[in-house]
């Protein structure tokens, strides 16, 4: 169930994270129904969640190796700000840089970011370390 609940989240939700994102950018992720200790056997100690994963004709951002490392440095510290979570991508001086020039205010926080809004971040990332 606490898997489920990963696959599922959406920004701003605690459960919002790597999984979430690398898995809602490449498929559709749907709830089918929960499924008691019962419904197996021998019954689990947990909670089940049956989800469905449907690959997207087109994914949600291109998961290159700097999109993935970028996804990674931010949620390690996902509490730091955009400014301070990209230090590791591009410099700390070039972070305020990267987030003007993808429309997002460095001063927020990795866990309020859509995929659409990372896909750009890494783009520009891309286009700042080729700089």
């Amino acid at each position: 169930q606490e898997v489920a609940l990963r696959l599922l989240a959406s920004p701003n939700d605690d459960d919002w994270g790597v999984l979430s994102i690398f898995t809602q950018a490449a498929c559709e992720v749907s709830r089918v129904c929960n499924a008691a200790p019962g419904c197996f056997h021998p019954a689990p100690r947990v909670h089940s969640t049956v989800v469905k994963l449907t690959p997207r004709a087109a994914p949600l951002a291109e998961e290159t190796k700097l999109f993935q490392d970028m996804v990674h440095a931010l949620f390690a510290a996902r509490r730091k700000t955009l400014r301070n979570g990209l230090a590791s991508v591009v410099s700390r001086d070039r972070a305020a840089e990267v987030c003007a020039a993808a429309g997002i205010d460095p001063s927020l926080r990795p866990e309020t970011l859509s995929i659409p809004d990372l896909h750009r971040l890494a783009l520009c990332c891309a286009a700042a370390r080729k700089a």
